[in-house]
């Protein structure tokens, strides 16, 4: 995945302590890709365990704000009776600010080695 394929993304988040400005931009994408290794593998685990990777990109996209935020406290932002919205939020963040299949199967027919 190239950067060009990436698009910064803006969502609003409905947390325990108010709702955030956040943005999916590079740092947010870096701090995801520290944690897990590289970002698809962050995808998969919002996918297959959203509870614990919702708690990591909580973590990811409110680091901007707060640089000394641990993944625990913002577990603890997360509202229980909010959840599905706050996966809805971000899932469709997500969709919006990384590329397609298609346009990833397309940039790998053009550079296979990439």
């Amino acid at each position: 995945m190239k950067g060009k394929e990436l698009k910064t993304k803006k969502i609003e988040i409905e947390l325990i302590d108010g709702v955030h400005e956040c943005v999916f931009d590079m740092n947010t994408l870096a701090e995801i890709e520290d944690i897990y290794g590289d970002i698809q593998t962050g995808l998969n685990q919002f996918e297959s365990k959203p509870i614990g990777a919702l708690r990591t990109f909580i973590y990811a996209l409110l680091k901007k704000e707060n640089e000394k935020i641990t993944i625990s406290d913002a577990g603890s932002l997360i509202p229980l009776d909010k959840i599905e919205d706050v996966v809805k939020s971000i899932s469709e963040a997500l969709t919006e600010a990384m590329p397609s299949n298609e346009v990833i199967e397309e940039e790998e027919e053009k550079n296979p080695n990439v």
